[in-house]
């Protein structure tokens, strides 16, 4: 995640199923509590990411959620883009945990084995502390910039903070909570055959969880948000995600 994409049209589709799934917007149930774990990377300014937000003039994504999208709305007028927002909302739970510590490699050197093995204990210290703020609560999203990671990228590299390795997966997964990991979809395939993919990959690693539900959302850049269910609230959580379906959200999100 970073920084100036808070509030983009991809925001509002993220923000939307969370507050669905946690039952703010729900039609029934206990509200369940969440950990946000942003892997929050420094501002790139290289290209024109995050300025998808013409959606905030369209009634067809105010309908979907009026206090979510009035919200976005009143902080983009003001030119202000920073996750902190979120964090002072009412938008999400108020008992809501959000671990915003950045994770960056900046002025840590890369070139040798033992300055490469720096960075992935400073970078599993990391992960350490993140599951410790979020460990006890019902939902534990994790927003990295890209998504799940990629083989040419590695986890020492300097782009590698944009991503969640798989070895930080299932240390998540240990905690037997319910995981939603957002996963940006590139074009190398169709956003169908590279979700089945990733989703094949997450159900072999997955052993106390029970299943998983792709969540596209197809406004802007294809993303995917992939809901990891965990035992203890497996049918409140389905329930949730399949009242999508018949709400104003299914012209933004697909449930697969």
């Amino acid at each position: 995640m970073q920084n100036r994409y808070f509030g983009d049209v991809g925001d509002f589709g993220k923000y939307g199923l969370l507050r669905k799934l946690t039952g703010i917007t729900a039609s029934g149930g206990p509200q369940l509590s969440l950990g946000v774990v942003w892997y929050l990377v420094p501002d790139e300014g290289h290209n024109d990411d995050g300025k998808h937000v013409s959606y905030l003039q369209k009634q067809e994504y105010a309908i979907c959620d009026q206090e979510l999208y009035g919200t976005l709305r009143h902080y983009l007028g003001n030119h202000d883009r920073q996750v902190g927002h979120i964090q002072r909302s009412s938008l999400l739970p108020s008992t809501t945990e959000f671990f915003d510590q950045p994770l960056t490699f900046s002025g840590m050197p890369i070139i040798g084995k033992a300055e490469r093995e720096a960075r992935l204990s400073m970078r599993a210290k990391w992960v350490g502390q993140a599951i410790e703020a979020v460990r006890n609560l019902d939902i534990i999203f994790l927003d990295p910039d890209n998504g799940l990671e990629i083989k040419s990228v590695k986890a020492h590299a300097d782009k590698g903070p944009k991503y969640v390795y798989w070895s930080e997966l299932d240390r998540f997964l240990s905690t037997s909570k319910t995981l939603v990991v957002y996963h940006h979809l590139n074009r190398t395939m169709p956003s169908l055959d590279q979700i089945r993919i990733r989703q094949a990959e997450i159900e072999a690693r997955i052993e106390t969880h029970t299943a998983v539900t792709p969540v596209l959302f197809k406004r802007g850049s294809h993303r995917v948000f992939f809901v990891i269910h965990a035992p203890e609230h497996e049918l409140l959580t389905k329930a949730r995600i399949e009242e999508i379906h018949a709400s104003s959200w299914s012209q933004h999100l697909d449930v697969l």
